[in-house]
C-alpha cells in the first residue's frame, strides 16, 4: 500500500510567464495607444483575458482531478539488478488522464545515500516509473517526495509519498576483469616480479657493498671492492 499526501502548492513557472506577457502587452497596448486603432485594442484587451482566464481554469481544473485519484505499488518490495543498470519503482495512478493535465518536475528519495533517481517517466496508461541506481548492496526505500506541475505548468505541487512496507532495491557486483594479460602480451616484462629487462638475474646497479657470507652467491662479489681493502 501507499500513503501519500500533498504538502503545499505554490506558483508555477507558467504563472510567471503569462504575467510577464500579459503586463508586456498591456504596457504596449498603453504606451501605442494613439498609433493603434480602437477595434485592435479591445481586441488585444480581451484576447489577453480570456488567455488567462482559461489557464487559470484549466490550471484548476487539473488540481481538483489531481487531488481526487489514487496511488498504488504497481512492482515487488524486492528488486533486483545488476550494477550499472537501473531497476524501476512503478507507481500507479487511478485515472489514466493523469498524464495529460500533470507532469514531473523532480523526485527525491526517502532513502539511504547509496541509491538515487537516475530518471523518471509518466506514461499514458497512468504509470510513474522512477529508475534507481545505486552502488552494490541492499538499499531500503521508503518513499519519495515529487515535484509535480500542473495543466500549463500554473500550479507547482509537492506530494510526499510513502510505502507501508519498505522496498529493498539489491545491486549485485560485477566483477572487473582486465580486458588483457600485460604478461601474453610482453612476456620479457614482469612488473611484480622487480625485472624489466630481457635479461634475467639481479641489476647491475651497486647500492652498497658488505663483507662476503658463506651463504651469498659468486657472481655477487664486488672485486674492485675486495681489491682495494684486501678482503671479500
Amino acid at each position: 500500500m501507499v500513503k501519500y499526501k500533498f504538502n503545499s502548492v505554490t506558483l508555477g513557472k507558467g504563472f510567471i510567464a503569462l504575467t510577464a506577457t500579459t503586463l508586456t502587452i498591456y504596457l504596449a497596448v498603453l504606451l501605442l495607444g494613439e498609433y493603434i486603432p480602437s477595434y485592435l485594442k479591445n481586441f488585444l484587451l480581451i484576447y489577453l483575458l480570456n488567455v488567462n482566464v482559461f489557464a487559470i481554469i484549466a490550471s484548476t481544473i487539473s488540481m481538483k482531478t489531481l487531488s481526487g485519484i489514487k496511488l498504488d505499488l504497481a512492482c515487488s518490495d524486492n528488486l533486483e539488478s545488476v550494477e550499472g543498470l537501473d531497476t524501476p519503482i512503478r507507481i500507479r495512478f487511478s485515472s489514466k488522464r493523469i498524464s495529460h493535465i500533470i507532469g514531473i518536475n523532480n523526485v527525491k528519495l526517502k532513502s539511504d545515500r547509496g541509491i538515487r533517481v537516475s530518471r523518471w517517466s509518466l506514461n499514458e496508461e497512468g504509470f510513474v516509473e522512477l529508475y534507481l541506481s545505486g552502488y552494490p548492496g541492499t538499499h531500503k526505500v521508503h518513499g519519495f517526495n515529487i515535484e509535480l506541475s500542473s495543466l500549463f505548468s500554473i500550479y507547482r505541487i509537492y506530494l510526499d509519498v510513502e510505502f507501508d512496507n519498505p522496498i529493498n532495491v539489491k545491486f549485485i557486483p560485477i566483477k572487473h576483469k582486465p580486458k588483457f594479460n600485460i604478461g601474453a602480451v610482453f612476456p620479457h616484462i614482469q612488473i611484480f616480479e622487480g625485472r624489466s629487462s630481457r635479461r634475467k638475474g639481479v641489476g647491475s646497479e651497486v647500492f652498497s657493498v658488505r663483507e662476503f657470507m658463506p651463504f651469498d652467491d659468486f657472481k655477487r662479489i664486488h672485486w674492485k671492492a675486495s681489491a682495494k681493502v684486501g678482503k671479500l
